[in-house]
């Protein structure tokens, strides 16, 4: 607390189209068309991507020599090239903000969030952000990258579609946004003609925002009813639905996020079903819980090994030894 975090930034431009695409991935990036060579001569091919010269009468279809947007491992290509060439400005790789994986202190430096085309920068010291940014920045373009939109460090910015606020150390949806969804809210009004496919649209869009207060993800149970029920039919929506949308956008305004507020000493564990709840609390000291709460708990599912998983089952059967990825009884409801 007391203290201003800056945020700087920079972005790719064009990314997909600044990365080649390897030789044998180009063919399967091909237009129906097919034109003959000539044609391409013209225009400043004269071999085709197996490297042979290009006949004037044959036909040849073009295809991509960079990554297209529409092919789905072009966003973990760049993730992964952007995080690699950071590594290679000398950005600290434990000061990286990953995912399944505990975020960075501020105590120990700058912490890099590389977001595909996105190269943001976080930190308490203005100038050690700006130099960060610099030389990262140098090293793209020694690798001959293009980048634009650049913003130097400041505590006011709005990274990757969100408000940032290094005074009062407070993160959430863009204003405009949060008013949009506000107006959508009270637009699903009792008796409505809407298809479930609208409701469960909307309904995305409010859970992208709810993120910053997972809290108010609670307000729904109606709404997908009503998708399950009515799908890509249009109804007259519930009463019920509408309430639950109307005590939504009066949440909206509490989807911020306060990246300063200290670890509570009173943990909780909580699950639900259509037919109750149940929750579990305790005291630990809050260096306990911060120590425990920085981790996500299904993050065992790619940080163990195979024998640490199925902990409830192992914890079921007792101190008799068994393979949970072999013996029957670690499948099913068996336990």
């Amino acid at each position: 607390k007391g203290v201003t975090i800056y945020e700087a930034e920079a972005d790719l431009e064009n990314c997909f189209f600044q990365v080649s695409a390897e030789t044998w991935m180009q063919s399967y990036f091909c237009f129906d068309i097919k034109l003959p060579g000539s044609w391409f001569k013209q225009h400043g091919i004269h071999m085709c991507s197996d490297g042979h010269d290009l006949v004037n009468n044959m036909l040849y279809a073009p295809c991509f020599l960079v990554l297209p947007m529409g092919f789905s491992w072009s966003f973990w290509i760049v993730q992964e090239m952007v995080g690699h060439i950071m590594g290679l400005a000398g950005v600290n790789q434990d000061q990286v903000l990953v995912s399944n994986w505990p975020a960075p202190s501020f105590a120990n430096g700058v912490i890099a969030n590389p977001y595909c085309d996105n190269l943001n920068f976080f930190g308490t010291n203005a100038k050690e952000v700006n130099a960060t940014l610099d030389k990262v920045m140098k090293k793209f373009s020694e690798l001959g990258f293009s980048l634009h939109e650049v913003s130097w460090a400041s505590p006011k910015a709005t990274p990757l579609g969100c408000t940032f606020d290094g005074d009062r150390h407070v993160v959430g949806p863009k204003n405009g946004k949060l008013a949009l969804l506000i107006g959508a809210c009270k637009w699903m009004t009792p008796g409505r003609l809407v298809s479930g496919k609208v409701v469960e649209a909307l309904l995305g869009h409010f859970t992208h925002e709810a993120l910053y207060n997972r809290g108010i993800m609670a307000t729904f149970k109606a709404a997908y009813i009503f998708i399950r029920d009515v799908g890509s039919n249009k109804r007259a929506l519930w009463a019920s639905v509408s309430r639950e949308f109307l005590i939504a956008g009066g949440l909206l305004p509490l989807a911020r996020s306060r990246l300063d507020l200290p670890w509570c000493s009173r943990i909780r564990c909580s699950d639900a079903s259509a037919y109750g709840w149940g929750c579990c609390s305790a005291e630990v000291s809050a260096s306990e819980a911060e120590l425990h709460g920085q981790w996500d708990e299904r993050w065992r599912f790619r940080r163990l090994r195979p024998d640490e998983w199925a902990p409830r089952r192992r914890a079921l059967v007792g101190p008799e030894s068994f393979s949970v990825i072999s013996d029957p009884r670690s499948f099913g409801d068996q336990l």
